[in-house]
């Protein structure tokens, strides 16, 4: 397991490479006074906390503020709440990053994280930054507080649909973001669940061993009920651009599909479930 110290910033490259490395386009930054020579320079981005581009999402967090616990290390946010943040730019900045989290949070879109350092002279400076290899998760949204909760790894908590109520809390190009992932989403699931009833004639987990059937258990209200698993990580397809559709899908029970992941895993599925000699689950 990573420990923390060990992703404090060694290096401060400029956030415009750190945000170009991730893959998004900087082209933009370039348009102003100071043109391409100053173009990291730029005060329309160089200070910003999120970054959404697409589907894809950057999030910048404070190496001070990360925790390691059991599961790892995580980072507890609450842009909105935070005292320092209910005025100004930094009031419209925690705007953008709540609603850069809740659509990670919403869409099971796993955040790319510049960590950043402050530095030992001026705590209001930068003294240290670079972009983490490993992909984070928002795992946690408490709607009462407006805390999220960030995991580093894959850490996926999907539910069976994506809720549509969840769109009031997104404006500009993260409730674009938002509409076009669930749309997206809820076409592939309908396709998938389809496609497995007319070759199964039911919906029942995939996992050997396994076959739990919601509607065999819990008659109307669980028919056609799933969870959904990516086999292929939601960020690496995100990052490729490309997509397998229905085939890099598979249908699993919530009990299946949160063990295919604990620990920032990806297991597959036939290794899921151990079996004794004799054949039998233990």
């Amino acid at each position: 397991m990573t420990k923390l110290d060990d992703l404090r910033p060694v290096q401060n490259l400029p956030l415009m490479d750190l945000v170009s490395q991730a893959g998004f386009d900087v082209s933009d930054w370039e348009k102003f006074a100071g043109g391409a020579r100053k173009a990291a320079t730029n005060p329309k981005y160089c200070y910003e906390w999120v970054f959404v581009e697409g589907e894809q999402v950057i999030v910048n967090l404070w190496f001070e503020e990360l925790k390691q616990d059991k599961d790892g290390i995580r980072s507890i946010l609450n842009p909105l709440r935070h005292p320092t943040n209910q005025k100004g730019i930094r009031k419209v900045r925690a705007r953008r990053m709540h609603d850069a989290l809740m659509l990670c949070y919403a869409c099971h879109i796993f955040p790319r994280v510049i960590i950043l350092e402050r530095s030992e002279k001026n705590v209001r400076s930068v003294g240290g930054k670079y972009l983490d290899n490993t992909v984070w998760t928002v795992s946690e949204f408490d709607r009462n507080t407006g805390e999220f909760i960030l995991r580093r790894g894959h850490h996926d908590s999907a539910v069976g649909a994506i809720d549509p109520d969840v769109e009031q809390f997104f404006e500009g190009e993260v409730r674009h973001a938002y509409v076009k992932h669930r749309n997206r989403e809820n076409a592939l699931r309908r396709r998938k669940i389809e496609e497995f009833t007319a070759e199964h004639g039911r919906v029942f987990c995939e996992v050997p061993g396994c076959g739990f059937d919601f509607h065999a258990t819990y008659g109307e209200t669980g028919r056609n009920f799933a969870h959904l698993h990516h086999r292929t990580p939601l960020s690496e397809v995100l990052e490729a651009g490309v997509s397998n559709g229905t085939k890099d899908l598979e249908v699993v029970c919530p009990n299946c599909h949160a063990m295919i992941h604990r620990g920032g895993e990806c297991r597959s599925k036939e290794s899921l479930i151990q079996r004794k000699g004799n054949g039998d689950v233990h």
